[in-house]
């Protein structure tokens, strides 16, 4: 638990926090709260009052003013294009962002509709037509809006391969540098300017779509969120929601079903086609790079055979 308070700067007392949060939101009386645990970034814990249940969220106490302007910011633009998501709830003073000083703590935390249901990620099954129909509804939205906001693009994703790669080369093992260091010669390939761009959500992972009780979906977690390579959020959804490495003829049948299906609305170049697999590799060789780092602070390198168990998350 102690790990989760590290992203707020101590462990406080949240029952207290509620009462506040509460009276500042101007909610009915409170009758409990419960931490989420899922997600690596901001804090976050469900509150309930006797009438409604609110999500609230502490944004992580590194962000600066720029962040906490884009978090509100780009709410606000999911939220105008009326793309499915919890909606943020304004404090009494008819703001969003709630800046408090509680515990010896600067505080900027907001609150967020409720949605009863559960991330993908702790659902743990596999996705089915009826899922990716309504995930291809949103992410054409996402896709859809017109507003221009610059985008900075998260490690995790395709983009940063190569620097991810030369940061962390010296804990993996032999074979897997050898095998990184051939794809990147056909990575180097790739002519990132020919790739449309569009407003993206990027980061499309299983732990960022909301499963509701009734099936509806719903997205959260905008900060990488911006105008960037529209391949970007295909690939994420592939690689991190699609694809199961315990189950991969289904995994390809349902990436089919879902470019097809998001073709129907936006037809993807032919570069852009041509281009995907190297790409889904590209980012699930991030992703594996950069969670062998966070198994080995202590830089001893990983036995290649462990490795896999990353690699066939991501890489079909």
């Amino acid at each position: 638990m102690n790990n989760i308070f590290d992203r707020i700067g101590k462990v406080i007392d949240i029952k207290k926090l509620s009462f506040l949060v509460c009276e500042l939101y101007k909610l009915d009386e409170y009758k409990s709260h419960e931490i989420i645990t899922i997600g690596c970034d901001d804090f976050a814990f469900y509150l309930e009052t006797r009438t409604e249940k609110y999500v609230v969220k502490i944004l992580h106490h590194r962000k600066n003013k720029e962040d906490i302007k884009k978090f509100e910011d780009t709410y606000n633009i999911f939220m105008k294009n009326k793309i499915k998501c919890p909606h943020l709830l304004k404090n009494r003073n008819e703001e969003y962002i709630s800046k408090l000083q509680f515990e010896g703590l600067n505080i900027n935390l907001c609150l967020l509709e409720y949605i009863n249901g559960k991330d993908l990620y702790s659902i743990k099954k596999k996705i089915t037509n009826s899922d990716i129909d309504k995930l291809v509804d949103i992410l054409v939205s996402i896709h859809n809006i017109k507003d221009n906001y610059k985008i900075e693009y998260d490690r995790y994703s395709f983009m940063k391969l190569k620097e991810v790669f030369e940061k962390y080369e010296s804990i993996l093992s032999k074979k897997m540098s050898i095998d990184v260091e051939n794809f990147l010669k056909e990575y180097a390939k790739v002519d990132f300017n020919k790739l449309p761009v569009c407003f993206i959500h990027a980061d499309l992972g299983r732990s960022n779509i909301i499963k509701s009780k009734n099936n509806e979906l719903f997205v959260i977690d905008f900060m990488q969120s911006g105008t960037g390579i529209r391949l970007l959020d295909i690939v994420i959804i592939i690689n991190r929601c699609i694809f199961n490495y315990k189950h991969i003829n289904y995994s390809k049948k349902m990436e089919k079903y879902f470019l097809k299906k998001y073709q129907q609305y936006i037809k993807l170049t032919e570069y852009e086609l041509e281009v995907l697999s190297i790409l889904e590799k590209a980012n699930a060789y991030s992703f594996a790079i950069l969670e062998y780092a966070k198994l080995n602070s202590k830089q001893k390198r990983i036995n290649y055979k462990n490795d896999l168990k990353f690699i066939k998350k991501g890489i079909i």
